[in-house]
């Protein structure tokens, strides 16, 4: 009997992909201290050297105080984004070993910790250079999701667990991008956000 005529097989082939266990306390937890470091950061870092921009925008205006300190819109917020995003790629690999589970060989083949896997090894790779990783993630991520494309395995599970890793992986592509036009702007000065309308 042929596959096609065997009423099991159909079932199997069309059977939606299993669904995670739900969001519990230990993912909060895990989450929390993740993004731990990312408040003393913006304590010991942004805070002293952007703790000056309210009161430059009150006396000046957000125009001169753009104008006036230009790295303090553009690329200390940037770097908030990219130390988040340190501490939420090896905490996403907790939250995904945490039981119940489907078995490694297939949670080792799933998007999002692949996307992920990526980024950590290169992280590995470049001693910690965020600006490396981001390099890396942004040439292997599409390759390592390429193939997961082709061996079907895109949609192995359904979600808030591999979505969350997904992200992760979609914020890895998109911020290289993103970094590289804001160095550009504050290498020239501001000068061409200053005449954007929202200015």
């Amino acid at each position: 009997m042929s596959a096609v005529d065997d009423p099991n097989a159909v079932e199997i082939a069309t059977a939606a992909p299993p669904r995670c266990r739900p969001f519990r306390l230990a993912d909060a937890m895990v989450l929390i201290a993740a993004l731990a470091p990312v408040f003393l950061y913006l304590k010991a870092v942004i805070v002293p050297l952007a703790g000056h921009v309210p009161e430059l925008v009150r006396r000046s205006g957000l125009r001169r105080a753009f104008s006036a300190d230009p790295q303090a819109f553009i690329m200390l917020p940037f770097g908030v984004v990219v130390v988040t995003l340190l501490c939420l790629t090896p905490a996403y690999i907790i939250i995904r070993l945490l039981p119940p589970r489907p078995p490694l060989r297939e949670v080792a083949g799933q998007p999002g910790v692949v996307a992920v896997g990526v980024i950590l090894l290169g992280n590995i790779v470049s001693l910690r250079s965020s600006w490396f990783t981001m390099v890396i993630g942004l040439l292997a991520i599409p390759v390592a999701w390429s193939i997961v494309v082709v061996r079907g395995r895109w949609r192995t599970e359904t979600g808030w667990i591999d979505a969350f890793g997904k992200a992760i992986g979609v914020c890895w592509l998109v911020f290289p991008w993103v970094g590289l036009a804001l160095f550009v702007m504050l290498l020239g000065g501001g000068g061409y956000l200053m005449k954007r309308p929202w200015f």
